[in-house]
């Protein structure tokens, strides 16, 4: 699951923590594997939400599915926009290559810039923010 999730100013929460397979530290947005038995891909959505973000939110709306690698892999993504985010009451311990990421709101404008001036490459990352803000300028 991947979730772009909205300030209510705009503002989109990018998490950025390192990946030993580029090796380096990659802007990505908050996103995680549908990895519990039987969990309904939205509240996979949420969960990853409040681990990664340590945020929830009033809405969520379905955005896309994306085949991440249909030429090797019939692995897919759920893209859902999260908005009237609000903090936990508690954050979440991390643990592993979680335990160093960053969280920050950026507003969409800029991660738009970063993105095609080739500074975030995460793919879903990418894909999610752009249709986002397609969305949004739609509306």
């Amino acid at each position: 699951m991947g979730i772009v999730a909205i300030s209510d100013v705009g503002d989109v929460m990018m998490i950025r923590q390192y990946r030993h397979a580029i090796r380096s530290l990659n802007w990505e947005i908050p996103a995680g594997l549908l990895d519990i038995p039987g969990e309904d891909p939205l509240e996979c959505a949420k969960r990853e939400l409040a681990e990664e973000a340590d945020l929830e939110a009033d809405h969520w709306d379905h955005l896309m599915t994306l085949n991440t690698t249909p030429g090797g892999s019939n692995e897919f993504i759920q893209i859902y926009v999260a908005t009237g985010l609000r903090p936990l009451t508690h954050n979440y311990v991390r643990e592993g290559e979680e335990a160093d990421l960053e969280k920050r709101f950026i507003p969409l404008v800029d991660v738009v810039s970063a993105i095609m001036q080739g500074n975030i490459r995460n793919q879903i990352a990418v894909t999610a923010v752009l249709a986002a803000y397609v969305q949004q300028r739609q509306l």
